[in-house]
């Protein structure tokens, strides 16, 4: 599933590794990280896992489909708002699979020279997964706690603020960690095509990245 997902974006298989590898990147913030390992190995409690339990039957149900409740389903599928509006958040955002989000961070981006574009793939793979993961704690947060539905506007701003939580995780990472730091110029080419242009039209400061607005 996700060695397909890949190999038909990208043209390369993966292997077993490097889809383990790419989940664990320090791209990707830790709670994300460990998200994507559990879609991976299949280890969430849900769907078919709650059908002999006896008085948790219910759950193995979405309440709102009447169909499993599954990583797929939650991500992907189901009717209650979350994960459909997501997906429509980030424009140019290629046909959604179960595969293609656990495989995000394998994606390939090319020009029209046939190059690769290492900043454009960065960038997917962090929208893409943390899209997810926010599409899974939305629907946690409805089933277990909440018990009613979130509003487009809750939804997009909660989306507005993990992806700015990132692009701020990004900026700390440039000046810290020695040797080990991001560079700067990767933030920049990763985030300048999402940025609002707050500077007047000047070169952006990694005080600009830090503080920018994001345009979506």
């Amino acid at each position: 599933m996700t060695r397909y997902a890949v190999q038909t974006q990208s043209g390369k298989t993966p292997s077993d590794e490097d889809i383990w590898m790419s989940i664990r990147h320090k791209d990707l913030d830790r709670r994300v990280r460990n998200f994507l390992w559990k879609c991976v190995h299949q280890t969430y409690k849900c769907g078919s896992y709650w059908r002999n339990i006896p008085d948790y039957e219910h759950l193995a149900v979405c309440p709102t489909c009447n169909v499993d409740d599954n990583i797929k389903h939650a991500l992907l599928e189901c009717n209650s708002p979350g994960q459909e509006l997501i997906w429509k958040l980030f424009s140019n955002m290629p046909q959604m699979s179960i595969g293609l989000i656990l495989g995000c961070g394998l994606t390939e981006f090319k020009n029209s020279r046939g190059q690769n574009i290492p900043e454009a793939s960065r960038l997917f793979k962090i929208i893409v997964s943390e899209s997810a993961f926010l599409a899974w704690k939305i629907r946690c947060e409805r089933l277990m706690s909440r018990k009613t539905f979130h509003t487009d506007s809750e939804i997009h701003n909660q989306w507005i603020t993990c992806i700015n939580n990132h692009l701020k995780l990004d900026h700390r990472c440039t000046s810290r960690y020695g040797n080990r730091a991001l560079n700067f110029a990767t933030v920049l080419k990763t985030w300048d095509g999402v940025l609002m242009d707050n500077n007047n039209g000047q070169q952006k400061s990694a005080r600009k990245i830090g503080s920018g607005s994001l345009r979506f």
